[in-house]
């Protein structure tokens, strides 16, 4: 099981941390009756299906089925193990940690994990060193410096300098085995190679080095940027058990309270973009890891903002990346503006020119929507728009404006067409129209969030759905489960009249999940036990049947004998017709080949069943 700690300090932090408080800190809540309701964090979506319900400790979402407890979220949120979220909450709380029964080998993993941790936080003190203090990370500095990074700011984001490490390029290896850490922890931490000739060496060497922070602001990788005509330019960190680039975003432990605070974050191209915002005094701004957003970094904005801004180069390059990117941003149901600059210019160029206050005059508060960039962008591949290709880009921009939701912004946009390319708004409305029909007939109301992007727990969540029952037989499962969540006394008495587990697989592993539970505990507590689960995807389903208990107003009454018998009945009478059907099926394929001697033993099989029904 997840646990290793114990039960009462488990239902002290539950009593002295309100799970609302918590998920507050991330989703923007409504409180309606008993529950609060939001926007899901976990999935794009427009209309609120998320529900907190404090009394019973635990959240869920209708739409995607997330669900759990307030260590199930910050584990989810902040993509930490169980007995970190544990130790963040006792923080919150200001009580200690007690002292935990572990075994060896969960030892082992947490000392592990906490060696690479400081591994990569030694390395990024010494990059920082190297850079600032030692001659031999002079090219870096003044590259930082000629950049308009000030000293101060170089000490804020722990920018530095790795060194080339000599002849056996081992300089950082040098460092780290000084201070006591192995060669197991420098691989698993991704700081070093293995050559072919079985030599450690340093993984970045002649590279400016950007530590990446994530969300609890612990540095776990690097971005690294070649200063000679090394390839690639930029050089990250690979996928470690601590980082994951496609899930994290440059600068955002920064830029989190601000972004907050505004409801509103720029998202850049580079490290120095954002390094040069934050350095103006622009706090709400962040990079990605390379130009690919994924939709995982697009849901961290949903936690915190409502509007993306994107500022990207204007070069071919920067307009492709960023008509990608708004389509990602769109599908996480965020609005988004894309902001330009003049001339080719830098977001450290424009603002050592002209300063950040017109920055954010000229550049940031006259940011296109998301409908007029694609509309100016579109004027790029019709190099001849304003003559001989007048009709094409129309056309083209026409089907561009139909798939816009909003009936103000499209108005708009017909009125910008009218007066740019001298056309009848009447016409365009006409053609407006056809293509909204055409996209209405194909299901194009449907939304955008139907392309969102699942976690493999949601993936899970979706699966057992899938999988299905008779209803009668998926009702009677479902009821009895809820029962056995909220009566120790009743999972004991299907554990002993129910010989057989569950039909679906996410209800046998919940039933036995349950088993367990109540072998080390005497009475139902539904709250302590879904922290006692380690499975994202049974913890998501047994949350969906306590949200669909409280829905329904069933409360914690004992199911009526009766009631309870008919279930029982009915669950075992499911299993034998499938028995009885797996038995028929192969009965025939023994017929098929002929298989006499089988064919027997199945129908004498198949008989005793149907006596015994």
């Amino acid at each position: 099981m997840s646990m290793r700690v114990p039960d009462e300090f488990i239902a002290l932090l539950r009593d002295k941390v309100d799970i609302t408080d918590v998920i507050s800190e991330y989703v923007k809540l409504k409180r309606v009756g008993q529950s609060f309701v939001g926007l899901c964090p976990f999935h794009g979506e427009k209309s609120p299906s998320f529900h907190v319900t404090p009394a019973k400790g635990f959240y869920y979402c209708f739409g995607c089925g997330a669900g759990g407890t307030v260590f199930n979220f910050l584990m989810e949120m902040e993509h930490i193990s169980f007995v970190m979220a544990v130790e963040e909450l006792a923080k919150r709380a200001g009580v200690p940690m007690p002292v935990m029964d572990q075994d060896a080998l969960t030892d082992h993993a947490q000392s592990q994990k906490a060696n690479v941790y400081r591994a990569i936080e030694l390395a990024a003190r010494f990059y920082n060193h190297i850079l600032m203090n030692h001659e031999a990370g002079a090219s870096g500095l003044s590259y930082v410096l000629d950049r308009g990074v000030k000293k101060p700011t170089i000490v804020s984001f722990m920018l530095g300098y790795a060194p080339t490490g000599g002849a056996k390029r081992d300089t950082l290896i040098h460092f780290l085995h000084k201070r006591d850490i192995t060669n197991e922890v420098m691989k698993e931490a991704g700081l070093v190679l293995v050559t072919d000739r079985n030599e450690m060496i340093d993984r970045f060497r002649g590279r400016v080095m950007y530590p990446i922070w994530d969300m609890a602001g612990r540095v776990v990788g690097f971005g690294a940027r070649a200063l000679r005509d090394e390839k690639p330019k930029y050089l990250n960190s690979p996928d470690t058990s601590l980082f994951h680039k496609g899930h994290m975003l440059y600068g955002y432990h920064k830029a989190k309270a601000m972004m907050k605070k505004t409801g509103r974050v720029i998202l850049l191209e580079g490290y120095m973009d954002a390094i040069a915002l934050h350095q103006a005094g622009i706090t709400n701004a962040v990079a990605t890891l390379g130009t690919a957003l994924t939709p995982d970094q697009a849901l961290l904005f949903k936690r915190t903002v409502d509007e993306v801004i994107l500022l990207y180069d204007g070069d071919a390059a920067g307009r492709a990346a960023a008509l990608k990117n708004m389509s990602i941003i769109e599908d996480a149901g965020l609005s988004i503006r894309v902001a330009e600059l003049p001339g080719g210019l830098d977001p450290d160029e424009y603002i050592a020119e002209k300063g950040p206050e017109v920055f954010q005059v000229e550049i940031l508060a006259k940011a296109k929507s998301a409908l007029f960039y694609r509309l100016h962008a579109l004027m790029h591949s019709h190099p001849y728009h304003k003559t001989t290709d007048k009709v094409g880009y129309l056309q083209d921009a026409i089907a561009i404006v139909a798939k816009e939701e909003s009936s103000i912004e499209r108005e708009t946009a017909l009125r910008f067409l009218r007066d740019e390319y001298d056309v009848s708004i009447n016409s365009l409305a006409d053609d407006l129209e056809r293509h909204r029909a055409v996209l209405h007939k194909g299901g194009r109301a449907s939304g955008k969030n139907n392309r969102q992007s699942l976690s493999n727990r949601q993936e899970a969540v979706t699966s057992f759905s899938s999988q299905s029952l008779p209803k009668k037989q998926d009702v009677a499962t479902q009821n009895l489960l809820t029962y056995m969540l909220m009566h120790a006394d009743v999972a004991r008495q299907v554990q002993e009249r129910l010989p057989d587990n569950f039909s679906l697989p996410i209800q046998s592993a919940l039933q036995a999940y349950l088993y367990a539970f109540y072998a080390e505990h005497d009475v139902a507590d539904p709250a302590l036990f879904l922290s006692f689960v380690d499975d994202p995807a049974v913890v998501s389903y047994a949350t969906s049947l306590l949200q669909k208990a409280i829905n329904q107003g069933i409360g914690n009454e004992l199911p009526d004998p009766q009631v309870f018998d008919d279930y029982l009945s009915c669950i075992m009478e499911e299993k034998k017709e499938r028995q009885l059907a797996e038995i028929s099926t192969a009965m025939k394929e023994a017929q098929l080949r002929g298989d006499l001697v089988m064919m027997r033993e199945k129908e004498a099989e198949f008989r005793r069943l149907l006596k015994s029904r």
